[in-house]
């Protein structure tokens, strides 16, 4: 069987730094595969680049699952060392906390592989992050990065999405969001080689993806979904 292929990249120039768009990871979710959290390539991506690459988190607004923090990360053993700070992800971008009188906005120093295994409510955390894309991702933070500096930049008053997403570039090689309800991914930065971290995760994404028996049995049956899954889908092609 030849090998498709399953992840299609997009690059887009902001003017002050770069965008790389991951297409195709959701390929089990659009297709109504249930996948467990350590089968997931999507989940197995974002664990393997963080943990890898140092990377600290963003977490915007949670109110649909807990009142606060302490309830939403009750009786776990990982060792979070969050802050809470204002500016927040939430819908893929950036947004003021200041203005939302919920759950507060949180920086995580440090994502863990054991916080992308995190359950609530019956279901992993960072799934419940990724549908509602409330989280950024802080990755390979630079030599002028501390972890003081970046709680500062998130309770700087807030311009925009765009404007925080360039200062932070000032720390960290790649700041991610998720987009779509998780559909895809976004990295910022401001130079090409930087997006070199994302190939090994990728790699192994993918490798989940085309080893799973569900792929090898429907290979031949996918068509990639242009415009709304962005992934490779079962459906009858239209011509």
């Amino acid at each position: 069987m030849e090998r498709r292929q399953i992840v299609r990249i997009k690059d887009v120039s902001r003017g002050a730094y770069l965008e790389r768009d991951i297409l195709g990871l959701n390929i089990f979710w659009a297709n109504g595969v249930e996948r467990s959290i350590g089968e997931d390539p999507q989940i197995a991506f974002l664990s393997n680049l963080c943990s890898a690459n140092r990377a600290g988190l963003n977490i915007g607004n949670l109110f649909d699952y807990a009142d606060s923090p302490s309830e939403l990360f009750a009786g776990t053993d990982c060792d979070l060392r969050y802050r809470t700070v204002a500016t927040g992800c939430y819908g893929g971008v950036f947004y003021d906390a200041r203005k939302w009188d919920t759950f507060p906005a949180l920086f995580l120093e440090h994502a863990s592989e054991s916080f992308f295994q995190l359950t609530t409510n019956g279901d992993g955390l960072i799934r419940k992050l990724l549908q509602i894309d409330a989280i950024a991702y802080f990755i390979s933070p630079k030599e002028t990065a501390s972890p003081e500096k970046v709680e500062a930049l998130l309770n700087a008053p807030f311009e925009s999405s765009e404007a925080l997403i360039e200062r932070s570039l000032d720390f960290f090689k790649l700041v991610g969001f998720s987009h779509a309800d998780g559909d895809y991914f976004s990295f910022a930065s401001r130079s090409d080689e930087d997006f070199s971290v994302i190939e090994e995760p990728l790699a192994s994404a993918v490798n989940l993806i085309e080893s799973s028996n569900w792929y090898r049995e429907n290979a031949s049956s996918l068509n990639w979904d242009e415009g709304y899954s962005e992934c490779f889908i079962i459906h009858e092609k239209v011509n």
